[in-house]
């Protein structure tokens, strides 16, 4: 048997740790399994091919439609205040962990965006009042939008159009243009896409 010495490095001592990853790595499959199996029949749509990891969070599942092939990843969180609200995510979008999406105010994700950890998107406001009724404000990211680490996507934004880059740590404010990178706070035209 040949082992990689990536997991082992060939010690008896390091046998153990081996043992333990693999372990690890076992009942992590087996729990995903147990919740993706558990979960799948709540949304509207699920596309064949998805995989939704445990710990996602959700409110109003029957509004929220998902393409084929997605990765949905740990810890993410899809809600909205109202019961009306649509979040679309079509196919290959790939959302890594502790993402939070509000769509609240409508959200629509294209093919082949990619949402990396920790991202916030927002598409309601309320005002000077956080306890008045959401102003709804929807948002459409355009096809093979990659949104970086730590950004923030807030209310104002209706469209982030497609081939954009948002990147790490973006405090987006205003629409995106197609072809760009934007960054900073808040984002700015960093350069454009050829």
């Amino acid at each position: 048997m040949i082992m990689s010495n990536k997991v082992w490095n060939y010690k008896l001592r390091g046998l153990g740790g081996v043992i333990y990853n693999f372990s690890g790595i076992l009942l992590s499959r087996i729990l995903n399994f147990f919740f993706f199996t558990i979960n799948k029949g709540n949304f509207q749509k699920l596309g064949k091919g998805t995989k939704i990891y445990r710990g996602l969070v959700y409110r109003y599942p029957g509004n929220i439609q998902i393409g084929k092939n997605c990765i949905i990843n740990k810890n993410v969180t899809m809600g909205s205040e109202l019961n009306d609200s649509l979040l679309k995510i079509s196919n290959n979008v790939s959302i890594a962990q502790n993402v939070k999406l509000d769509f609240t105010g409508g959200l629509i994700i294209k093919d082949n965006v990619t949402i990396s950890e920790n991202v916030s998107v927002f598409t309601h406001d309320h005002g000077f009042n956080p306890r008045s009724t959401p102003e709804k404000k929807e948002l459409i990211i355009e096809e093979n939008v990659w949104i970086g680490s730590n950004a923030i996507i807030l209310q104002n934004v209706s469209i982030i159009k497609k081939n954009a880059i948002i990147a790490a740590g973006a405090v987006v404010t205003k629409n995106v243009e197609k072809d760009i990178v934007v960054g900073g706070n808040p984002a700015k035209l960093i350069k454009k896409i050829n």
